[in-house]
């Protein structure tokens, strides 16, 4: 173990009741979570070779446009994930791919948890990231922008939170020792049998 210098008290104002005051290097909340961006929509692509008089007027969601345009989302979702979690001074792991998200973070408290997660379930694609070089000028009023509660790319993800247990608050600083967000082929691993 490394022997960290214990910083001295200094005079400062007493912390809201609203948010718990923690040192920065302890992470007392912990959450589990991931979904597959299963698409419930057609496909937008500039590959399409149909007419806009033969296309249905069918909306695309925020999954359906994210798996189709992947190599273009990936990097900048791994980038925008990595600029909340470090505004929130969590850890952990998060990866992405073309067929969903999964993760495990700590966060200093419960209240930047919630963050986070308000965080995931406010996102929208296309707003926040743009939409693809590729995606067709029409197509763009086509896509569902996640106005309805269960649209987004984040929303309905199964959460799974836990704290980090009192006994052990003392003793372990973090559940995990820093940040890394990775592009992946595949959430949970196969082994290339699927």
């Amino acid at each position: 173990f490394i022997k960290m210098a214990t910083p001295q008290p200094t005079a400062t104002a007493a912390p809201s009741s609203a948010e718990p005051s923690v040192p920065p290097s302890h992470h007392k909340s912990v959450v589990l979570f991931y979904k597959y961006f299963l698409p419930s929509s057609p496909v937008l692509s500039s590959d399409e070779t149909t007419s806009d008089d033969d296309r249905d007027d069918t909306s695309c969601d925020a999954a359906t446009l994210f798996r189709t345009h992947s190599a273009h989302y990936l990097p900048l979702l791994v980038d925008h994930q990595r600029s909340l979690c470090k505004s929130l001074n969590m850890r952990g792991r998060i990866l992405l791919s073309g067929e969903g998200v999964n993760g495990t973070l700590s966060a200093p408290n419960e209240i930047v948890m919630k963050r986070y997660m308000d965080a995931m379930a406010s996102f929208d694609l296309v707003a926040e990231l743009g939409p693809p070089p590729s995606l067709l000028l029409g197509d763009i009023d086509r896509l569902d922008r996640g106005t309805s509660s269960d649209d987004g790319l984040f929303t309905n993800i199964d959460w799974k939170l836990s704290t980090v247990d009192p006994a052990l608050s003392s003793r372990v600083l973090s559940p995990f020792p820093d940040l890394k967000i990775t592009s992946v082929k595949e959430i949970v691993s196969t082994g290339g049998s699927v």
